[in-house]
């Protein structure tokens, strides 16, 4: 299996950069230029997956840029898949002095918090950083509507967990999927000759299944069988006799 090599855009952060390099090989490119997302990596079968970072600001300030943007990519590049990775925590708020609800972004920050019999203990907090007056419905939305035009999303709080999720979606691209994979049973295609299956349902007819289908193949029907005499039966059927043949036209309704 040939190398890894997974490529950044010229424009994006160097601390994912580097945050990659601890378990990728990593090559910096102007990917933007050629019409590419911020990442691109290989698959296992040949084909390409790629990925737009937008911090949720991005999205809540300017969507008609990044709509532009997503379309071009799919565009230019339809034979990649195309992920959006979307940066940050939000979450609707009411507006302050209004009826109208907003978003708010959250950041992580350290915070001292006591604990353990009253000794201060630095703690990872989520704290608002920005309060945007778009609705968040419209930011769900907006998301909601690439997905439906095959655009796939995933969120990250910060750009640390996005260089993680790059490194495991880079690596986990490089072989066939495997989750679920005991349960995912393959769909039945076979669908059984309808004329061999009302003979199979004819109550003591004394016809097996491989009966069954040489009748049909001969035949065509149980409908052309049933206006054939036993002895003709007997004659054009390999393994059917005459006692056979008459049981066999006695159960359909036929008196012979």
């Amino acid at each position: 299996m040939s190398e890894l090599i997974f490529k950044i855009d010229e424009f994006e952060p160097d601390e994912i950069e580097d945050l990659l390099k601890q378990s990728l090989t990593v090559v910096r490119g102007q990917l933007n230029r050629g019409g590419w997302a911020d990442y691109m990596w290989p698959m296992y079968n040949g084909l390409v997956e790629q990925a737009e970072r937008k911090q949720v600001g991005e999205i809540l300030s300017d969507q008609p840029a990044i709509e532009e943007q997503i379309r071009r990519e799919l565009q230019e590049k339809p034979e990649a898949t195309l992920w959006l990775i979307v940066e940050g925590v939000a979450r609707s708020i009411p507006l302050p002095g209004s009826n109208r609800e907003g978003t708010a972004i959250y950041k992580a920050r350290m915070c001292n918090t006591y604990k353990n019999y009253g000794h201060r203990e630095p703690e990872e907090h989520f704290v608002v950083s920005h309060i945007s007056k778009q609705p968040y419905e419209r930011f769900t939305s907006f998301l909601t509507g690439l997905e439906r035009i095959g655009v796939r999303v995933k969120f990250t709080v910060d750009y640390e967990a996005t260089a993680k999720v790059l490194v495991q979606m880079a690596k986990s691209a490089q072989s066939p999927p495997t989750t679920l994979q005991r349960h995912n049973k393959p769909q039945i295609t076979f669908r059984p000759n309808p004329h061999v299956m009302n003979l199979l349902g004819l109550y003591k007819s004394g016809v097996g299944p491989e009966m069954a289908e040489k009748l049909v193949d001969f035949y065509g029907s149980l409908w052309h069988i049933a206006q054939m005499n036993p002895e003709d039966i007997a004659a054009d059927v390999p393994g059917m006799g005459v006692v056979s043949a008459t049981k066999l036209l006695e159960t359909i309704g036929r008196t012979v």
